[in-house]
């Protein structure tokens, strides 16, 4: 019963997050790495990584400006990370809206400095070997797969950054090959052909719609807000965060004057958002919270069984939610439903006592339903109980009975 964010595995966690592309470019990747790692190992004797003195000998008779050999080669490396330093706290940090707490420099750069003194003498001399450098891809990996995270780039930079290392280094330990002119000239504008693109369809749209996202968060005029939200879904077609807003804000509005126009604004920000989203269990279940609350202030039949529709595609996306399960045996007992409400109750309980997570229990979760607008007629169902839990057991004991519940869900 594990949810995504619990997938346990690099290759599932880049295929549900990125998609099918983003899955098979993954584990291209990780293919290439390996077939090359594998080439060079072939081709080495095991005593040139036994030996750090050979490989160091190797690479010094290979190459004389390799590694730097004195204070003054040393401090372009000092000041490419300073300049790596600088540029991601800045520009990176403010672009991307995350700027690091300045508390954590006066705090790192003492530690950074202590470790520079430290690891002076190895930045002169030193010699960074294949093997070293594919323990640490081995062991990233292995923390991904326990602990996530690989689609996250703090997360996984590491990485990113240790496999370039290390297929540079394969290329070192084998002989290198002659390429023509026309060959380099190929992959070097095909280099800048990917990089325009991923411009002008990733980092231009999504820097321009989070932009323009900051201001609509920013100020508190309905007409401007709204503005904003349109220009941000304009600039990357592809972002459901601004037709997610925009959804929020006309229900909000629709709720609160009933108008027909924001009825169909409302309408149509979530046609647009399931439409960016159409598998999305988590905003089916949304979108059935939505109508729930419209119907509960007007108590229009209409809104619960669009309701209940929703409920019923979240459930057929993700079957073994215990608590979508539930909430859509609790929409089904409110349309009066006896027998099926109380069939799907056993169902979630079903599911809930095969889940063996604590904090994913029933128990301590609650079934999503702000009652009645008004104090309830004899025909109009109360709230839920205080748990989902409860709830269940309460719509298990209704199959067969055609009376109002005894007991008060408030």
């Amino acid at each position: 019963m594990e949810t995504s964010a619990d997938t346990g595995s690099v290759l599932v966690e880049g295929w549900e997050t990125g998609g099918t592309p983003a899955g098979c470019a993954l584990r291209a990747v990780l293919s290439v790495l390996a077939f090359q790692v594998r080439k060079a190992l072939q081709a080495t004797t095991p005593q040139t990584f036994d030996a750090p003195t050979s490989t160091a000998v190797k690479t010094k008779s290979r190459s004389q400006t390799t590694v730097p050999h004195d204070s003054a080669d040393a401090r372009f490396v000092y000041l490419g990370a300073a300049i790596g330093i600088l540029i991601a706290y800045f520009p990176c940090g403010f672009l991307v809206g995350y700027m690091p707490e300045f508390a954590l420099f006066l705090f790192a750069i003492p530690l950074g400095v202590v470790a520079l003194v430290a690891c002076h003498a190895w930045v002169i001399h030193g010699q960074l070997s294949l093997p070293t450098t594919l323990c640490a891809v081995v062991v990233s990996l292995v923390n991904l797969l326990a602990a996530g995270g690989i689609s996250f780039a703090g997360v996984s930079l590491t990485l990113w950054l240790l496999m370039a290392i290390s297929l540079n280094m394969v290329e070192n330990e084998q002989p290198a090959r002659a390429r023509s002119r026309a060959v380099l000239g190929g992959l070097a504008g095909l280099a800048w052909l990917l990089l325009l693109l991923c411009h002008q369809t990733a980092y231009d749209p999504i820097l321009r719609s989070q932009a323009l996202l900051a201001e609509a968060n920013a100020t508190q005029q309905l007409v401007e807000i709204e503005d904003a939200l349109q220009r941000a879904a304009a600039a990357d077609p592809y972002f459901s965060e601004p037709w997610l807003q925009l959804a929020v804000l006309h229900h909000e509005q629709w709720i609160r004057t009933g108008n027909l126009t924001t009825e169909k604004a409302f309408a149509e920000a979530t046609e647009q958002l399931i439409k960016r989203n159409p598998r999305s269990n988590r905003l089916q279940l949304q979108l059935g919270h939505w109508h729930l609350i419209s119907f509960r202030n007007n108590n229009r039949p209409a809104h619960l069984q669009d309701a209940i529709e929703a409920y019923r595609r979240a459930e057929s996306l993700y079957p073994n939610y215990n608590l979508g399960c539930a909430q859509s045996a609790w929409v089904t007992f409110l349309a009066n439903d006896l027998q099926n409400a109380s069939a799907k109750a056993i169902g979630a309980i079903r599911l809930d006592d095969l889940n063996p997570h604590k904090e994913q229990k029933l128990a301590v979760q609650a079934i999503f339903d702000p009652g009645p607008a008004r104090f309830p007629s004899p025909q109009q169902r109360r709230g839920p109980e205080e748990n989902a839990e409860l709830s269940m057991l309460f719509l298990r004991s209704q199959f067969g009975s055609n009376t109002e519940p005894t007991t008060s869900h408030d």
